[in-house]
């Protein structure tokens, strides 16, 4: 308790000293390519340490050192340590552009170095979580990474917000993919994460659907001459563990990449739910998940010439898990036992083929991206007793294309264009059967949509003094058609919109900066917000799409600040929404007492927001982060059966990394979600405090420790209202977990040559 009332002491009390500004790129001076995570060290003329940090993805770096005569120090495993003198003056900004040799002497093993921890970096039109070796996410998935930022609302099975919102686009290196989000991030390991882009405000290069905006996953992807071999494994205190692999084989023109994966999901979680009102009734579900995920990849890249860019990938994934629900139903003082048991089986095979034809220089090429991802699910649905209920089983196939063209060329140093054509066409079918308890088919329903988009773009980039101005305008045709042929109805929508974008940063010293960004966005109806097919959990619960969905649109405001003021540095945003024709998920009450879950739009809505970040490092060996986030939406539209014709809530994170010697480093954070109110729902607060240690075994070598929700607080509470009927709804899942993982990294060279692909956003949606 006396170090963590130190901590905070020194968190607001500390005075820092006004320093000047150091910063440049570190790149391979053969290859004339940057040298991500190279080390930079700032000695005294003493020799003793001064400061230090790691290059970016892009080779950059940048500190703040106070005025003095010292010495530069840049390394990294397989170049010739760089050192020179330095002297920083009042002069503000010192710029050094620093090449490093390669070793001709290097031993055939050296290590391949990755970040120490997670740095941020804001862009004129997004925020760029570059993710280091993070104790807390060590052995986890993409949804343990994001449900440690503060940027995002996310949990580990998979739900994410952003602004108090979840109509948010989630990629995976700019691409969709067929599963649901849950699904998707659930089977991405952590270890595989190299970025992660919050854009809030997409520019028009970024397809338009997703009003609140897009996260961006992207994996791993460096090419390293000679062979480079990584492992990491994991287990937890549920009986969750995984393993998996990847290996590189790198030569003068050509790089494969080989790899997989297979991972063990353990979840558990206790649920209550009462309903008062119309047919009341008290329901205690004791919810089990059980699932294994197997995957493999392999990638070739190839660099016929100087001026030729190619490279191939393919992926396959099996993912299957049970759901196990052993339910108690309490009704006119009756209790009745009933056991429900999901059985679902994800298949899905992608293949990617990219080239790009480079002109003069790397900022001006031509390049062609085509994908296709074929999908085939298999859901089932068994209930025992049937109380008013049908097994049931679903199947789905998905099949996606893509294409697109891209054109870029920066004219010179203050003047960049960009120009592209995207096309996008998913085929689904669904398939669903109902048996009665003799296992004879009662109903059965076929649902196909097919639907595609058609998309062109145009960009300039302009630096003018202070300013960066970046304008832009998306054209998107849409088309779907769809057919519930059981019930003979048939869907045919056509939108034609125009979407433009405006970004401008004013950056008035390397101290202050501001950020202004509007786009106009769109949210087309997903499948399962469409799909009319009913599908059904419980005797009490329902979900049916509605086929009359209509698109909602957007126009969107966000201004943003950056104060630095030597190792502190202050982000405020806020932003604004006028959303049209928005989407809202209602639920009602059937004559049958049964209650149906489904969608509509309805009117106009503001939402405000905000948002406030603190990063300081006030000592070697402590760094921290302090972030508040706060939502508020109005709707405009007709209240019908509404809570409230406003919704808000707010989140609270406070995160710190601390160095206790080079082998030893322990992360510590607190997240808060305070109590929110929505249209139709309430909720209580939640927290939760998650611990972790990492210790080097050796150079290429962890071991990482952490507990999550260390004092189990981690519980949903919460209401939901509608015509005649209130629910009441606890969440307790079993937060509270201890996870080991150990991870090793080998390589024979480190000569990289980066194959530079442009992050795309193809169009997404498929339902679970």
């Amino acid at each position: 308790m006396k170090k963590l009332i130190s901590i905070v002491v020194i968190l607001f009390m500390c005075q820092f000293t006004i320093a000047q500004t150091i910063l440049g790129t570190v790149i391979d001076s053969e290859l004339k390519n940057p040298i991500p995570y190279a080390t930079v060290i700032i000695k005294n003329d003493t020799g003793e340490f001064v400061d230090g940090t790691t290059t970016n993805y892009d080779g950059y770096y940048k500190m703040d050192i106070v005025q003095g005569n010292y010495e530069i120090e840049v390394s990294f495993m397989g170049f010739i340590t760089y050192t020179d003198s330095l002297t920083i003056s009042t002069n503000g900004t010192t710029n050094l552009k620093i090449e490093l040799k390669t070793d001709k002497t290097v031993l055939d093993e050296v290590v391949v170095v990755t970040a120490e921890k997670t740095t941020v970096e804001q862009l004129i039109d997004k925020k760029v979580i570059n993710v280091g070796k993070d104790i807390l996410s060590a052995g986890g998935s993409a949804a343990t990474v994001l449900s440690q930022l503060s940027e995002v609302r996310a949990d580990e099975n998979g739900n994410i917000s952003l602004r108090g919102s979840k109509n948010v686009n989630v990629l995976v290196n700019g691409k969709p993919s067929p599963l649901s989000t849950a699904e998707l991030l659930k089977q991405i390991p952590a270890s595989e994460i190299n970025k992660i882009e919050i854009i809030t405000s997409p520019s028009a290069k970024y397809q338009a659907n997703g009003l609140t905006g897009i996260v961006n996953i992207l994996t791993k992807k460096k090419i390293i001459k000679g062979v480079t071999f990584t492992v990491n494994s994991s287990l937890n205190s549920l009986g969750s563990y995984n393993a998996g692999s990847n290996i590189t084989l790198g030569r003068n023109k050509t790089n494969l990449r080989l790899g997989g994966s297979y991972d063990k999901n353990i979840y558990e979680s206790i649920d209550n739910d009462e309903r008062t009102g119309i047919q009341p009734y008290i329901q205690k579900n004791d919810h089990n998940f059980d699932g294994d995920f197997i995957r493999f990849n392999a990638g070739l890249d190839w660099f016929p010439n100087k001026n030729d860019e190619f490279s191939t990938d393919i992926s396959y994934t099996n993912n299957g898990h049970i759901l196990n629900n052993e339910n108690i139903l309490i009704q006119n003082n009756i209790t009745r036992p009933q056991n429900s048991v999901s059985d679902h089986l994800h298949k899905t095979f992608t293949a990617n083929v990219n080239y790009r034809h480079l002109f003069n220089k790397d900022s001006h090429y031509l390049e062609f991206d085509a994908q296709i991802s074929d999908n085939k699910n298999t859901l089932t649905g068994n209930f025992n007793p049937n109380y008013n209920v049908l097994d049931n089983a679903t199947n789905n196939t998905v099949f996606i294309s893509n294409i697109a063209i891209d054109y870029v060329n920066k004219i010179n140093d203050k003047f960049e264009i960009e120009a592209g054509f995207l096309s996008v066409n998913d085929a689904l079918n669904n398939e669903l059967k109902s048996y009665d308890d003799k296992n004879q088919i009662q109903d059965s329903d076929v649902f196909s949509n097919k639907q595609s988009v058609n998309a062109l773009y145009s960009l300039a980039k302009i630096k003018l003094s202070k300013f960066n101005i970046q304008v832009g305008l998306r054209g998107e045709d849409f088309l779907r058609n769809a057919d519930l042929k059981s019930d003979n109805v048939k869907i045919k929508n056509r939108y034609t919109n125009l979407f433009p974008s405006l970004h401008v940063k004013y950056t008035l010293n390397d101290e202050l900066s501001f950020v202004f960004g509007y786009n106009r966005r769109t949210s087309r109806p997903h499948l399962y917000n469409l799909n009319p097919i009913v599908s059904q959990s419980d005797e009490f619960q329902i979900h049916q799409g509605n086929p009359n969905l209509e698109p909602e649109f957007s126009n969107n405001f966000e201004v943003s600040t950056r104060i630095k003021k030597g190792k502190f540095i202050f982000s405020p945003s806020s932003f604004y929404r006028l959303k049209d024709n928005i989407i809202i998920h209602v639920n009602n009450i059937n004559n049958n007492g049964t209650s149906v879950s489904t969608y509509k739009n309805q009117g106009k809505s503001s939402a405000y927001g905000a948002e406030f970040n603190v990063t300081v490092r006030p000592v070697k060996w402590l760094s921290s982060d302090f972030d508040v986030n706060l939502n508020y939406e109005i709707l405009g539209g007709p209240n019908e059966n509404q809570i409230t014709n406003r919704s808000n809530n707010y989140s609270v994170s406070f995160r710190n990394q601390i160095t206790v010697s080079k082998k030893v480093k322990i992360n510590a954070s607190w997240f808060y979600y305070g109590p929110g109110i929505g249209f139709y729902h309430t909720n209580e607060s939640l927290q939760r405090v998650n611990l972790g240690i990492r210790y080097t075994l050796f150079e290429n070598a962890t071991l990482s420790f952490s507990a999550n929700d260390i004092f189990n607080t981690y519980e949903y509470r919460g209401t939901l209202e509608g015509d005649g009927f209130k629910r009441t709804l606890v969440h307790n899942p079993k937060s509270q977990t201890f996870n080991l993982s150990f991870s090793y990294f080998l390589s024979s060279k480190n000569k990289q040559k980066q194959r530079n692909k442009k992050k795309r956003t193809y169009d997404s949606g498929i339902l679970d």
